[in-house]
């Protein structure tokens, strides 16, 4: 179940409206057969030369925003990267995803570049940060050797998390509230999410905050509790712009996320815990997901990030 309550500014509530009935009447005044299917226009920024519609950049890339993100209901990669080619993606648990384009693999350091609003947040092959998905304008992931624009440890591609920026003429805000169950849990999950945008001084300053507090359900069992690998997860962000000139503009970003996962996502479909296993002992294999781990792997990670930057 997903509630989401929006509020914007009269002006930018009138605009759209407007829009709407203007395209619907265009609709109905012309023969289906003679309209053609419009295709929305992506701009991307992965070249680092400008802003560029992704049909007339020259690399491999592919770009979702968040409106695309919002309806897959996607809070994290592993939601929405089956709908990238080339892409894989294994999540382990906390602390540990693993990222891998175009089957290119590795000991050691990263082969996959990941950045979140321009901040490398690349880690070990085995070992990268879990990224929240809440008020992102885009994902970009780019396929192949991009070493010359994104460094050495995009030996396979490069994933790019954007967030939304701050407007200078609109306020808006919305809050966002889901509530899910789980295969295999007794427990409910609940995600609840918001966003504010502020303009302090019209077309010069604007603030933008944005948050989400996740609560997920378990569904892995081991000897100490049922439905163990529980998250907790919280995130704010500060988005400050300042458009100095016309052709000068400034924007700051300030992030922080922690995660509490209660368990790792390890499990095995056959419980080989001696001398109690059913399997080994002619038994029958357990019904539900099960880890024989011998002691608790209540895991934390925590995200905090900043930048500066002018163009």
């Amino acid at each position: 179940m997903k509630i989401r309550f929006g509020l914007l500014s009269g002006a930018a509530v009138l605009a759209p409206i407007t829009v709407g009935m203007l395209a619907s009447a265009s609709a109905v005044a012309q023969d289906e057969s003679t309209v053609a299917p419009s295709v929305e226009e992506v701009v991307v920024s992965a070249t680092r030369r400008g802003d560029t519609n992704i049909q007339d950049t020259p690399i491999a890339i592919t770009a979702l925003t968040g409106d695309a993100l919002a309806e897959m209901g996607a809070h994290d990669f592993e939601d929405f990267f089956r709908t990238v080619p080339g892409i894989s993606f294994t999540n382990k648990g906390v602390g540990e995803q693993q990222y891998i384009i175009r089957g290119v693999s590795g000991v050691g350091a990263g082969t996959v570049g990941l950045y979140f609003d321009d901040i490398a947040i690349t880690g070990s092959t085995l070992s990268s940060p879990i990224v929240k998905l809440f008020d992102i304008d885009r994902i970009e992931v780019l396929r192949g050797p991009q070493g010359t624009t994104f460094g050495s440890s995009s030996l396979s591609g490069t994933i790019r998390w954007l967030p939304a920026k701050a407007k200078y003429d609109v306020f808006e805000a919305s809050v966002g509230a889901e509530v899910s169950s789980t295969r295999h849990s007794d427990d409910l999950g609940s995600i609840f999410d918001g966003m504010v945008n502020l303009p302090l001084v019209n077309e010069k300053l604007a603030l933008r905050l944005s948050g989400t507090v996740i609560d997920g359900a378990g569904y892995i069992d081991n000897r100490f509790q049922k439905d163990a690998n529980t998250e907790k997860s919280n995130a704010l962000r500060a988005m400050l712009s300042w458009s100095v000139t016309d052709d000068l503009e400034v924007s700051t970003m300030s992030m922080f996320q922690n995660v509490d996962a209660g368990e790792r996502h390890y499990y095995q479909k056959e419980n080989l815990d001696m001398p109690f296993s059913p399997t080994l002992n002619g038994g029958a294999l357990p019904d539900e997901f099960y880890s024989n781990v011998l002691s608790r792997g209540i895991t934390e990670d925590e995200l905090e990030l900043h930048s500066v930057k002018a163009g």
